[in-house]
């Protein structure tokens, strides 16, 4: 079996880690005989697991990051089951353009894990009902004992404004929650240093994606680690096949697709990889 991973690797941050949480994307080839593989505990992500934990990297930790173009939501199921078992400390949700809802997949998440995190990586505020997506994640944070995270983007919204209009969406949620109540964690995406400081300012803690080592350690606020608390997440990319031509297109894919956003267009034109993606 092919495997392409897109890893932003493992570097120190003065006294710690640059990342408090890793998010494993599995994308695995529909032609694939494999995918019992995720299912099944004996398989190797406990492997995948295991060097993270032996590295003496007490303050990073890896979770899963679900695509439903990957897995189907009964499997989800099975595997949620399975990673609350191994340890695997948050599993992560993104909007996508299927029917499947986010929200909903977190719950089922929610149900059947009862130690793992579930958030969202990410939905995009602007596009529900505020109140009506402040009561549906206060009721997943309060069933769940305070395990959700609600992260937020701007989409492919740019600039002051579209940073503005998330600071904003993000306080009315806040401000919709009962009183008295605990809300949950709020984290921001941010690629660039002007939304991480955003987050650093507003939020729980950042999600990167596509990020390098080094273009973090540029982005992330010089006092980052005064502000208790805060967390840094990133994601790693996996690409499964049984054919390691397979699994290398699926990752040139990826990269296209995102190319064609602007403002990871930008990202990549920043670490210096955009041309090579043209």
């Amino acid at each position: 079996m092919g495997m392409v991973m897109i890893c932003i690797g493992l570097r120190k941050f003065g006294r710690r880690f640059l990342y408090d949480v890793i998010g494993a994307v599995i994308y695995e080839d529909r032609a694939s005989r494999s995918r019992a593989f995720w299912a099944n505990h004996r398989t190797a992500w406990p492997d995948i697991v295991a060097p993270a934990r032996n590295a003496g990297t007490r303050t990073m930790k890896l979770g899963i990051a679900f695509r439903y173009s990957t897995f189907s939501p009964p499997l989800i199921g099975r595997i949620v089951s399975k990673a609350d078992e191994w340890g695997i400390p948050s599993l992560w949700f993104n909007d996508s353009q299927t029917p499947i809802s986010t929200l909903e997949m977190c719950g089922v998440a929610l149900g059947a894990a009862r130690k793992a995190k579930v958030g969202t990586g990410v939905l995009r505020p602007a596009e529900y009902d505020i109140a009506k997506l402040a009561a549906r994640t206060h009721t997943l944070n309060e069933a769940s004992g305070g395990r959700f995270i609600l992260g937020v983007g701007t989409g492919q919204g740019s600039g002051r404004s579209a940073m503005e209009e998330l600071v904003e969406l993000a306080s009315k949620v806040r401000a919709s929650y009962p009183e008295g109540a605990q809300p949950p964690r709020i984290f921001f995406s941010a690629l660039r240093s002007k939304m991480t400081r955003v987050a650093f300012l507003n939020a729980d803690g950042v999600l990167l994606n596509f990020c390098t080592p080094s273009h973090v350690a540029g982005v992330l606020p010089q006092d980052v680690e005064r502000k208790k608390g805060f967390k840094v997440a990133a994601y790693v990319k996996l690409f499964f096949s049984e054919d390691d031509r397979r699994a290398k297109k699926m990752m040139i894919d990826e990269f296209v697709h995102y190319d064609s956003i602007a403002n990871y267009h930008r990202l990549f034109e920043l670490l210096g990889v955009a041309a090579s993606i043209e």
